[in-house]
């Protein structure tokens, strides 16, 4: 439901953008915490509109409401998928937010795995990041989705960490691959360390994001956060911006 703070006239406008395919996708780097190679990017709504300015929840919710969340999945994937396959790299991932309502509804996955196909981008560059708060009414239903994503080679990733209520036996029973700290806990050691210890026990990749001081970088990394973005490394950048700064990324140490 949009939240009554959000006015129906902008609600009306974010349904018409998103009927139009007129919101933009920009992406943001991921880099190797030792190497400071590009390891991919994550793919964040923008709303390029005049007026207010407009947070992604708040456009996936105007979204939902209007009933366009499925368009709206099918105008992020299609447009992070594009752009993976400009990067001439097959060694990078895209990340791409789902919300409850992606994962609960009928075909999903067949929904995803036809856009892979579509794209001709192989099922390991796609990362799927579920936001940990996110409440989801039928766990089961989720967990077999992401799981039948997982054996075509999607990975899952569960994101900003530390805002919600996780426990072990959620991120198992939901099969993540990926566990990613918030950006309000990168310079919290306590929760670093907690974080990077669940993913340690089970595997998990670790991605520390919201990293706007270099100077965290060595903390992290001896935590074991191995691939970081944020703002110290690169913002969000149209799909062509992204594609350049990838291809001419040194390969280099981001602290020396």
């Amino acid at each position: 439901m949009v939240p009554r703070a959000f006015p129906a006239l902008l609600a009306e406008r974010v349904a018409a953008a998103v009927r139009a395919g007129d919101l933009a996708v920009h992406l943001q780097p991921q880099v190797d915490h030792a190497t400071g190679r590009p390891r991919g990017a994550e793919a964040l709504l923008r709303w390029a509109g005049d007026g207010p300015a407009v947070t992604p929840p708040l456009i996936v919710a105007a979204a939902e409401h209007a009933g366009l969340g499925p368009r709206l999945l099918d105008l992020v994937l299609g447009r992070a998928l594009e752009a993976w396959a400009g990067w001439g790299d097959d060694g990078l991932a895209v990340a791409v937010n789902v919300s409850a309502a992606d994962v609960h509804a009928s075909g999903f996955v067949h929904r995803v795995l036809d856009h892979l196909d579509a794209a001709g981008v192989p099922a390991r560059a796609l990362v799927l990041e579920l936001t940990e708060s996110t409440p989801l009414r039928a766990a089961d239903r989720a967990a077999a989705a992401f799981a039948a994503l997982r054996v075509a080679g999607v990975r899952v990733a569960l994101d900003d960490f530390g805002t919600g209520w996780s426990s072990p036996e959620r991120l198992d029973a939901l099969g993540v691959d990926v566990l990613k700290l918030d950006r309000a806990f990168v310079g919290d050691h306590e929760v670093a360390r907690h974080a990077a210890g669940l993913a340690r026990e089970r595997g998990l990749q670790l991605v520390a994001e919201g990293v706007e001081d270099l100077a965290l970088v060595p903390a992290l990394g001896g935590l074991g956060y191995h691939v970081l973005q944020g703002y110290a490394i690169a913002r969000p950048m149209p799909a062509p911006e992204c594609a350049a700064w990838l291809a001419a990324r040194a390969t280099r140490a981001l602290v020396a």
